[in-house]
Order: C-alpha cells, then structure tokens, then sequence
C-alpha cells in the first residue's frame, strides 16, 4: 500500500478522496472529472457559437437553421445525460453500498450512448 503524496490535489466531491495513491480507480475518477470539466466548458463555448450563429445570419434558409437548431438540442440532451451520470456517480453513490449503486448503470448512460451513435 502507497502512502498518499503530501502534494496531492484535493478537490471536487468524491473525484479523488483521502488516499488516491492507494487506489487506480479514484485515479480513473480523477481523470473522468477532468474530461467532463473540460466538455462542460465546450459546451458553454457551443453555446455561444449558437447564439452567434442566430445573431449574425438571419438570412440563412429555415432548414440550415432547423439543422442547426438540431445538432445543439442533441448537443444539450448530451450534455445534461452525462451530468446525470456524474451526480448518481459522485453524489448520489458517494460511499453507498446500495444495490442500486452497485450494480445498474444510471439510465442516463444509455441516453448519451445513444446520442453519440
């Protein structure tokens, strides 16, 4: 057993705890924290292209914009499945030895995997 480094970060809900040198999946957790911090700041930036894009091209055809409009609801529907995911995972199950924590996977995990097809 590793001793936790004194350097260690300490941060976020359940995304590395005490003693994540002891553990390779706290470090797995720590990884999917940092890639849905990242995927959150996209979207905010998708976010603002869209509302760009409706601003400044008024004269675009109604189906260009019904495309549009599409992607960024798909965009939106992904993006609220996963945070679901991350709070059954880190808030929800935080330390719970539940059947339901254990076992099944959080409905919103076959949501996103949908909508990345």
């Amino acid at each position: 057993m590793m001793a936790p480094s004194s350097i260690e970060v300490m941060w976020g809900p359940g995304l590395i705890g005490e003693h994540s040198g002891d553990s390779p999946f706290k470090t797995s957790q720590l990884t999917l924290g940092q890639g849905y911090i990242i995927a959150t700041a996209l979207y905010g930036v998708s976010f603002g292209q869209f509302m760009f894009y409706l601003r400044s091209f008024p004269q675009d055809s109604k189906r260009l914009k019904l495309f549009i409009m599409t992607v960024f609801l798909f965009d939106t529907i992904h993006q609220y499945a996963v945070t679901g995911i991350y709070w059954s995972i880190f808030i929800s199950c935080r330390r719970s030895t539940s059947l339901e924590c254990t076992n099944e996977l959080p409905w919103q995990m076959l949501a996103s995997t949908f909508l990345l097809l």
